[in-house]
């Protein structure tokens, strides 16, 4: 009988972990179309990195290697030591008080480099409010997002 998806998970993650000399906890929960694998213990910021860069590189290399156990794509997060979590808020506020400032000055504001995925959090949140809008500019590693004023 096969093996249920969240075990799998569980077992690739505490293997990769392994192979990185990385002792850790590991719990894996449902989301709704997603899994969440947690990962907890002392100085795990190695497995973050500079703004998550490492944590989404984990997140990509586990999806394969589920990918090969399981011969299925399966939707996963990682969150490690509640990281994830703490820069989904930081994003959230982030939008909130943009939109504010560009409310309260009525011009422009170029926001630091994000993510594609963290981007399209500040527009979903911008594209809420009323009298402001969002836009992407650039290509690749220069991408920005600019939250303005409608006209």
């Amino acid at each position: 009988m096969a093996q249920a998806v969240d075990q799998v998970i569980k077992e690739k993650t505490q293997e990769f972990l392994s192979l990185l000399q990385t002792p850790a906890e590991v719990s894996v929960g449902k989301e709704e179309d997603s899994y969440l694998v947690e990962i907890s213990g002392n100085e795990l910021g190695v497995l973050i990195g500079y703004h998550g860069e490492r944590l989404r590189n984990f997140q990509l290399l586990l999806s394969l290697l589920v990918y090969h156990e399981l011969g299925a794509w399966e939707n996963m997060r990682v969150d490690v030591d509640g990281w994830a979590k703490k820069r989904q808020q930081y994003l959230v506020d982030l939008a909130k008080n943009t939109v504010q400032k560009v409310k309260l000055e009525k011009k422009a504001v170029t926001l630091p480099f994000l993510t594609g995925a963290e981007r399209r959090t500040i527009h979903m949140i911008v594209n809420e409010e009323e009298g402001v809008t969002s836009s992407s500019v650039g290509e690749g590693d220069q991408r920005r997002l600019i939250v303005q004023p409608k006209e």
